[in-house]
């Protein structure tokens, strides 16, 4: 990843934070462990002065790379609270809902199309809520498509991403500052 004349490296399935200067500001993301190099995102992003941003990449192939840029809104928490969001970032995917296991389908999420995005959640990250059970389901079909069990992050923001291809799709977890 390129910005600013700087790379950074990011593997597979990870994340990364780097600085932009507000204004305009190029980006790059780029696989220069293949020959030749592929890019997989390449746009100008205008960038506000202490602006917290969010990149996220899916797409059925390297070839066919599709980028979600959120503008965060992130909140602070003082006390044992965490923020839960939920991303669907399976090409190819009907829409999804969210639950809680044992709660009614959609408690959490009702729909999310491909590429579309929760807002963040306050959930309690007490000793007595320390794990979340998500099932994550096909809206249309009602069949699971992922089970999910949060560990919550006290005082943090997180993003719980449904990602792969329908079939073959599966869960990461994105902690946010």
């Amino acid at each position: 990843m390129t910005f600013g004349g700087t790379t950074l490296t990011v593997g597979l399935n990870n994340s990364a934070s780097f600085p932009l200067l507000a204004g305009q500001s190029q980006v790059m993301l780029v696989n220069n462990t293949i020959t030749p190099a592929a890019t997989y995102y390449s746009q100008t992003v205008s960038a506000n002065n202490g602006g917290n941003y969010s990149l996220f990449l899916a797409g059925p192939s390297p070839d066919q790379v599709d980028a979600v840029l959120i503008t965060e809104n992130y909140k602070n928490y003082t006390d044992s609270l965490c923020g839960v969001r939920f991303i669907n970032l399976s090409p190819g995917s009907s829409p999804i809902s969210v639950s809680i296991s044992g709660q009614a389908d959609g408690s959490e999420v009702q729909s999310l199309a491909y590429k579309a995005y929760s807002d963040f959640k306050q959930y309690p990250a007490k000793r007595a809520n320390a794990t979340y059970a998500f099932q994550i389901k096909d809206a249309v079909a009602g069949n699971i498509i992922a089970n999910y069990t949060l560990r919550t992050p006290y005082f943090h923001n997180v993003t719980v991403v449904l990602r792969g291809t329908v079939g073959s799709a599966g869960v990461t977890l994105v902690t946010h500052p």
